[in-house]
C-alpha cells in the first residue's frame, strides 16, 4: 500500500521589500471583506471575541488554554459547531460519544445529566441527538 505524504513547505529567505505584493493582496482582501461584511475565516459567534480577533479566526491552529472546569471544551465545541466553516475538534480527555452528548445538551437545551442517567427513553434520547447532529 502506498500512502501519499505532503512535504512541508521549504523555508524561504525574503527581503521585506519582496513581500510588498503579498501585503497589498492581503490588504485588499481584508478591506473588501470588511466593506462587504463577509468574514475571511471562521467566526466564534461571540461578537466581542470576533472583534478582538480582527473579525474572524485566521487560518491556522488555535489553542484554548485554561484551568480545569473553566469551559474550554464547551467553548471549543460551540466554536466548531457554529463557526461556519469545517472545523476539527481534538480532545485528549473526552471520548467522541461524550463530546456528542455535550453538543446535544447545548443544542437541544437539555440538562446534560438527563442524557447520562437513563431518565430519557432510547427513543427520546435518539430524537435529541438526531436534532443536534443535523
Amino acid at each position: 500500500m502506498h500512502i501519499e505524504t505532503n512535504t512541508a513547505p521549504r523555508p524561504q529567505l525574503s527581503r521585506l521589500s519582496d513581500l510588498l505584493g503579498a501585503w497589498e493582496a492581503e490588504a485588499t482582501a481584508a478591506y473588501d471583506s470588511h466593506n462587504l461584511g463577509i468574514p475571511r475565516g471562521p467566526v466564534s459567534s461571540f461578537k466581542l471575541l470576533d472583534r478582538e480577533m480582527g473579525g474572524c479566526f485566521m487560518p491556522g491552529l488555535h489553542f484554548v488554554h485554561g484551568a480545569p472546569g473553566t469551559g474550554k471544551t464547551a467553548f471549543g465545541l460551540q466554536m466548531a459547531a457554529t463557526c461556519g466553516t469545517p472545523a476539527m475538534f481534538i480532545s485528549c480527555e473526552m471520548s467522541p460519544l461524550e463530546l456528542l452528548r455535550r453538543h446535544t445538551a447545548r443544542v437541544t437545551e437539555t440538562y446534560l445529566g438527563k442524557l447520562k442517567c437513563g431518565e430519557l427513553s432510547p427513543a427520546q434520547s435518539m430524537s435529541l441527538v438526531k436534532r443536534a447532529a443535523n
